[in-house]
């Protein structure tokens, strides 16, 4: 079962995911246009968030994309693109270790 909106440490820098499989080292991410229309930062924006996901990944995470559309209009597609990720990434012996206000599982 996914964990939705906790943070993760990279050793350096800690990121809020959308949502984890903390046994399988893999993080669902939701992207939304907000944050990129009508910015006059939005160079910046997108940086940071590459930046973020290639620290996620260097941590041994796999990370999933997924946008607003496809998540509202068409979640049979949603669901094979997360069946296929979750295949994808077998269970380990060690989950990753999250956190959630402060408190460490």
């Amino acid at each position: 079962m996914p964990v939705s909106n906790v943070w993760i440490d990279t050793g350096g820098s800690r990121y809020r995911v959308d949502h984890l499989l903390p046994d399988r080292w893999l993080v669902f991410e939701g992207d939304g246009s907000l944050k990129y229309d009508d910015r006059l930062d939005a160079g910046r924006v997108v940086a940071e968030q590459r930046e973020r996901e290639w620290r996620l990944r260097e941590s041994g995470l796999e990370v999933v994309r997924y946008g607003w559309d496809l998540a509202r209009h068409d979640r049979r597609r949603l669901a094979a693109r997360f069946a296929a990720a979750i295949a994808r990434c077998p269970v380990r012996t060690e989950s990753v270790p999250w956190t959630r206000a402060g408190l460490l599982v």
